[in-house]
């Protein structure tokens, strides 16, 4: 007889939820586990517009020991407007991990994905954790296909150390009601050039617009050349439902942290957090320039963190390593939290994934993950 039960959460399994969410940290020599209070159900809302938690309990002690979340969000694939499916969310209790547990898992997560709403995932693997690299792509016990789509560049730059705008002949504005329009139809026909780019339309319903949880249009910052619009950048702070809880640190680099940080602090780098603390930040979204040149990137990028130098931590931003702008986030002191893109599927969406145009750059943010 099985020890566990799989089963879909739902709004009672909430404090479960929350509470196995604090435990569960992130391996590498930076530890970080996500704080999703007071609502875990509504933290995931930047996955996706649909979003499952599967959850599994140890059946003598009716504990959660392992999450796993699918979500489905509308984006452009291939320049067409398609609906496919993230996989995230996937922690496994220490003491249960190694066994079946994982693989039992699976199946109860291709057992969802038998309502067909979508063909493929994705996902994004921390390149540290080469266990877990290993194991998802060994196709061992009936997994899912994991297709390596290639290095997706995170990262989280500190606000103060940047005070002052990059200066050029554009003009940056912060967004109101008013450029509602001009921005859904830069993102209508900038959008389709990137491979998994979120699509935003207008929607009176929703006072214009179905702009993700907590994001405003006073969050978008633009970059105009005369009267024309050429790039865009969002700042979103997703604090008041989700945060980043720094852990603890590998224990050799908890030994260097103190000179490490004294070095920092003179040379103008990010210093490692204390542990415990939770970091403010902001995520970078809806990034797309005009030809995507870099040059409007970095006076978006600049206008960001001249604003949040001394409300907001970090900046985070994600880029795939193929993305052009991706020189100019490179440029940036910052902790690096690089993973690799994945493409998910069973044997049903192998088609999809291999349908994928490589031509175009991945897109995927930080803040959806």
């Amino acid at each position: 007889m099985s020890r566990f039960r799989f089963e879909t959460a739902s709004t009672a399994d909430n404090e479960s939820l929350l509470a196995f969410a604090g435990q569960a940290q992130m391996p590498g020599p930076l530890r970080l586990c996500m704080d999703r209070s007071p609502d875990y159900f509504a933290s995931q809302q930047p996955e996706g517009e649909q979003t499952q938690v599967l959850l599994c309990r140890a059946k003598e002690t009716g504990q959660v020991i392992a999450t796993g979340h699918r979500a489905m969000r509308t984006c452009w694939v291939n320049g067409a407007v398609t609906k496919i499916g993230f996989l995230g969310g996937l922690r496994i209790a220490q003491p249960y991990r190694g066994g079946t547990l994982l693989c039992r898992g699976y199946e109860a997560l291709k057992e969802l994905h038998s309502d067909g709403q979508v063909a493929f995932y994705l996902t994004t693997i921390l390149e540290g954790n080469r266990k877990a690299l290993t194991l998802l792509r060994s196709g061992r016990c009936r997994m899912p296909h994991y297709v390596d789509l290639g290095r997706l560049i995170c990262r989280a730059i500190p606000c103060k150390h940047y005070r002052t705008a990059h200066t050029s002949d554009l003009r940056v504005s912060r967004a109101s009601v008013s450029d509602i329009q001009p921005v859904t139809e830069f993102l209508q026909r900038e959008g389709p050039r990137h491979q998994f780019f979120p699509r935003l339309v207008q929607d009176s319903a929703h006072n214009g617009n179905n702009l993700p949880h907590d994001l405003n249009w006073s969050d978008f910052h633009l970059a105009w050349s005369g009267s024309k619009l050429v790039g865009i950048a969002a700042a979103w702070d997703q604090s008041r439902f989700r945060r980043w809880r720094v852990t603890g640190y590998a224990p050799w680099l908890a030994m260097l942290r103190p000179a490490l940080n004294l070095a920092a602090s003179i040379t103008g780098r990010p210093t490692l957090p204390q542990p415990g603390s939770s970091p403010s930040c902001l995520h970078l979204a809806f990034a797309c320039m005009h030809e995507n040149k870099p040059d409007i990137f970095r006076q978006l990028i600049s206008s960001v963190l001249s604003e949040a130098h001394n409300i907001h931590d970090y900046l985070v931003a994600s880029l795939h390593e193929r993305d052009p702008l991706a020189s100019v986030l490179l440029k940036y002191n910052g902790v690096s939290l690089d993973s690799r893109l994945h493409a998910v599927a069973w044997d049903d969406g192998l088609a999809a994934i291999h349908s994928i145009d490589k031509a175009l750059v991945p897109h995927l943010e930080s803040g959806s993950l």
